[in-house]
């Protein structure tokens, strides 16, 4: 099957941007193997050119042509229709059209015609559709054959070489040749797709393809309305299991408190107690101090006593008086 053009973004061979390059590159071609016969001028002239541009672009549709008959056949060959899938029915028709890969003309259809299909088009729309889609490619064949005709003969109003028109004339030709090819190719594809997909769902009407539509449509809502149901049930269980988690989690943080409160309990005891052993302790070192005072006195009392004793002793001692006569007296 064709590659996509980088530049475009067709699946064609024979796109605009290929098909100019192509025929710049052989018109240059062209140019410089008639030079020769272009008389002094040579290169440099301008008629020489651009009639080797013109017959160059020719050149470059036959082949870009042939190339392009050549892929389309191997995509009917490939027989992407085939398979023995029933593309009758509308939801292997949108899955499976959906996954064809490729670029070709047989591809392309294909994968719109299953689209419309699947999506709700009755037999007839989708008839109606690809008779449509051959129309189109009929049209950009014989469109693009035109145009390179009238590329090539504007060529001939050049004063080119006689050789060089001569091949010109041969380039027309050529150019007819490959777009009666294309066309009988864009017919076989038609036939192809006709009798491997248009000929499983042509009798569908369009009653019929509303009753497959409103069935599909109760699918869906069946289907979303179980999805719903199970995101529900699960969402049920996961409040549940958060319910339960919640209230384990209560419960434990209700012993913790419970245990600290005990704790505290404890401790307030232990203060009263504290309190209790501090009162002793003050009341007890009032004591020793009492006594400690009264034994100070009575100790001070005791010695003022014994000098008081002593003095008395000393006091009741008898004394003798001694006098003593002066000399000087008499």
């Amino acid at each position: 099957m064709s590659k996509t053009c980088g530049n475009c973004g067709c699946g064609m061979a024979t796109c605009a941007c290929k098909l100019l390059a192509a025929g710049v590159v052989a018109g240059a071609v062209l140019a410089f193997l008639y030079a020769g016969n272009a008389g002094e001028a040579g290169l440099k002239s301008g008629s020489l050119w651009g009639a080797a541009v013109a017959y160059g672009i020719g050149i470059a549709y036959i082949v870009l042509s042939i190339v392009e008959c050549i892929l389309q056949g191997k995509a009917v060959k490939a027989d992407s229709l085939g398979g023995g899938v029933e593309w009758s029915d509308r939801d292997v028709a949108a899955e499976q059209g959906g996954a064809l890969k490729g670029k070709s003309m047989v591809v392309r259809d294909a994968r719109a015609l299953l689209g419309a299909w699947g999506a709700g088009a009755s037999g007839p729309q989708v008839a109606r559709m690809a008779a449509t889609q051959t129309g189109c490619w009929v049209a950009m064949v014989a469109g693009e054959a035109v145009a390179v005709w009238a590329i090539c003969s504007a060529g001939d109003g050049f004063a080119a070489p006689q050789e060089l028109l001569s091949l010109g004339t041969a380039v027309m030709v050529g150019v007819a040749l490959a777009a009666l090819w294309r066309l009988q190719t864009v017919v076989a594809e038609s036939k192809y797709v006709e009798a491997k997909l248009l000929s499983q769902i042509g009798n569908d009407t369009a009653a019929a393809a509303a009753d497959a539509l409103t069935e599909r449509a109760g699918k869906n809502i069946e289907a979303a309305m179980g999805k719903l149901e199970e995101t529900a049930k699960k969402a049920g269980e996961s409040i549940a299991a958060a319910q339960e988690k919640a209230v384990a989690k209560l419960a434990q943080n209700q012993a913790e408190v419970a245990k600290q409160l005990d704790r505290v309990a404890g401790v307030a005891s232990s203060v009263d107690e504290l309190l209790q052993l501090q009162k002793k302790v003050d009341a007890t070192l009032k004591t020793v101090t009492v006594t400690n005072e009264f034994q100070t006195t009575l100790s001070g009392l005791r010695q003022h006593l014994s000098e008081a004793d002593s003095l008395l002793k000393e006091a009741r001692k008898p004394r003798k008086i001694r006098l003593v006569e002066d000399p000087g007296q008499g």
